[in-house]
């Protein structure tokens, strides 16, 4: 039997294996010779591939960049002529290759909002990654097209990748209250992944009161509230470690959307908002927001004033009429103490 005559291995098949096995300094010559096709493909693991292409599989940016420097290189192929395959951008991307990425959409001639036949949106790749991949948002963002933007956080929610959700709204892209059809807040899901301003972007599309353009009033009940407030005073909602409740809390109360409001009565309403079990964000909060809350609230940091008139006025005096909780807090802590028991409301009261 004959053996096969083995094909002489082209320019374009050394340059394919000189990036398929990391090799800068021959990939480096190759190029340097100039007598290859870097548009070239060729069938790799069953897709039509180029050199850029398979790069985008590995992180070594070094190949990327020497790539990248050939004038007449494409970077969107093989999308731009067969559809059922991405862009070196949305591979580097799926593969979470940060560099890569930055590379490539940093370039003006780099397609960002290219389409697959299976994939709506180059963000399907990102809802379905890591943290890592939610880094490459803010970048990504400003190039993709109004109808892409307007995909990204429906398909990151489907994914259920809420780093992805959260670097979306820190970016500034629309988002509702609830999401996937359910009940389920959206800031209970991504409260640990937002920074400051993030956080008080949820909170302020759901507030437990709204400011009206009212001659008797400036502050009204919110028919349409969530719970998101209640929600983010819980104990149990996680914020990012560098990231204090007590500041998102002051930062909020110092939004533009206040300014009329007098600050006492914008702390009366976020003191004893309900949730829908009838408490007030006062009662159910932790010990620290608790006390905070005291401290912008009450005060002296203990005196509630009772709504009204001054009970006295004179032009040496003016009388407030109010409830001291600091007295009320020692005495249910002495009692609590000489009963050696769980002290109830009304044993409190007697």
């Amino acid at each position: 039997m004959v053996p096969p005559i083995r094909r002489e291995l082209t320019e374009e098949d050394k340059l394919f294996q000189a990036v398929m096995d990391r090799n800068v300094d021959a990939l480096n010559a190759i190029l340097k010779a100039g007598k290859v096709n870097v548009n070239a493909m060729k069938p790799v693991d069953m897709i039509q591939s180029t050199v850029l292409y398979v790069a985008a599989l590995y992180p070594c940016i070094a190949i990327v960049q020497s790539l990248l420097a050939v004038p007449t290189i494409d970077v969107n192929l093989p999308n731009r002529i067969h559809k059922n395959a991405t862009t070196p951008l949305m591979r580097s991307i799926e593969k979470g290759h940060l560099d890569t990425a930055d590379v490539l959409i940093g370039r003006h001639d780099t397609m960002c909002n290219a389409v697959t036949d299976v994939r709506p949106t180059i963000v399907v790749d990102m809802s379905l990654a890591s943290y890592n991949r939610a880094a490459i948002v803010p970048k990504l963002w400003p190039r993709l097209s109004p109808a892409l933007r307007a995909k990204c956080m429906s398909e990151a929610l489907k994914a259920k990748s809420f780093e992805v959700v959260a670097a979306l709204i820190e970016v500034g892209c629309k988002f509702e209250v609830t999401y996937n059809n359910s009940d389920a807040l959206l800031i209970a899901a991504v409260a640990k992944h937002v920074t400051i301003q993030g956080l008080v972007g949820l909170l302020l599309q759901d507030l437990p009161f709204l400011v009206v353009d009212d001659d008797d009033d400036i502050i009204a009940d919110n028919p349409e509230y969530m719970g998101s407030w209640s929600a983010f005073v819980l104990p149990g909602l996680r914020v990012s470690d560098d990231v204090r409740k007590e500041v998102v809390i002051d930062t909020l109360l110092s939004h533009a959307m206040f300014h009329r409001v007098p600050r006492q009565i914008l702390l009366e309403q976020f003191v004893y908002a309900k949730d829908i079990h009838g408490r007030t964000a006062f009662d159910t909060t932790e010990t620290s927001v608790k006390e905070h809350l005291q401290r912008l609230f009450f005060f002296m940091q203990r005196y509630e004033f009772v709504p009204g008139p001054a009970a006295h006025v004179s032009a040496t005096s003016v009388v407030r009429l109010a409830y001291d909780h600091g007295i009320c807090h020692q005495v249910f802590h002495e009692l609590a103490d000489q009963l050696n028991v769980c002290l109830t409301l009304k044993q409190f009261r007697q």
